[in-house]
């Protein structure tokens, strides 16, 4: 008696939740069965057509949030004095004109330091009862509505990092990611590290992007390409990369021969035409089907 085949176990799972399946759906007990098109729809996969569009290339480097130096204030004394009172502690956010602290000066009469922006308190340096000279600094205000990426470039990238070139910059659990430009390249190496630096300027509306936050940035650099498809796309079988392509309402893989590759698209130099109906998304559940039909016809 010949073995009968059954759906695979991430398949029944979904089915649970799913629809039935239509009545054009091949029976579970046929050996010879496949899902069809529409099946696989429902189960979530997704199909689109095959055409150009652009592949993702670029490098990634690493990278540190740090305050926007041109929205950060160092606010000194501007007298000799002895710090009578502090108004605010580091994390506090202020207005523009408010009081931070009162000092005593030895010949004048007391006289507030007072912050010229709207910000945070990131760093302070006085506590009462402390005497400060002119000009010492006392606390330091940024603006974090806006924060700088400050990305290290190594020498063998610097060819790939222009002005004016997109970065998407990762900041990992919690923080997500955002996209940027790059505004500004360092002219001199740092003679340690033999690094120079890329900035991005991001909206820090949130509050995720907090200075000393290490990041990855991948700085784009798309490429045209007359066939592109999504790396989710891809799969391997036998080793090999396959794109699961429709054939009138069945779904079969068909090896695929990768060009450049990007971060989220992939380029198709061979197997895929464009205009040929693909799977773009779900194709996990593509191959464990395809799997399982090889491995219930090799246990006959």
């Amino acid at each position: 008696m010949s073995r009968r085949r059954t759906i695979p176990t991430l398949l029944l799972v979904l089915a649970a939740a799913a629809p039935p399946l239509g009545a054009d759906a091949a029976p579970a007990g046929h050996e010879d069965s496949h899902f069809t098109v529409a099946d696989f729809e429902r189960f979530g996969v997704r199909f689109a057509s095959a055409g150009p569009g652009m592949v993702d290339t670029g490098v990634e480097l690493p990278g540190e949030v740090r305050p926007n130096a041109e929205r950060t204030a160092h606010v000194a004394a501007q007298f000799a004095g002895r710090v009578r009172e502090v108004r605010v502690r580091v994390g506090d956010a202020v207005r523009a004109g408010q009081t931070l602290a009162i000092v005593e000066s030895d010949t004048l009469a007391p006289y507030p330091l007072t912050t010229a922006f709207d910000g945070t308190v990131i760093d302070q340096h006085v506590t009462p009862g402390e005497t400060v000279g002119p000009g010492a600094p006392a606390f330091v205000v940024a603006d974090l509505a806006t924060v700088w990426v400050e990305i290290n470039v190594y020498q063998k990238d610097l060819a790939a990092v222009r002005i004016g070139e997109r970065v998407r910059v990762l900041g990992g659990h919690g923080v997500g990611e955002a996209d940027g430009a790059v505004s500004f390249i360092s002219p001199v190496l740092d003679q340690a590290t033999r690094t120079a630096i890329a900035r991005v300027v991001l909206a820090n509306a949130t509050g995720l992007w907090r200075p000393g936050l290490f990041v990855t940035a991948h700085v784009l650099d798309p490429q045209p390409a007359a066939v592109v498809v999504p790396r989710s796309a891809v799969q391997r079988m036998g080793g090999a990369p396959v794109v699961f392509v429709v054939d009138g309402d069945r779904v079969e893989p068909r090896p695929v021969r990768l060009g450049r590759s990007g971060r989220q698209r992939v380029e198709i130099v061979d197997g895929l035409a464009a205009g040929t109906r693909y799977a773009e998304d779900g194709t996990f559940l593509l191959k464990a089907e395809l799997e399982a039909d090889e491995s219930g016809h090799d246990d006959h």
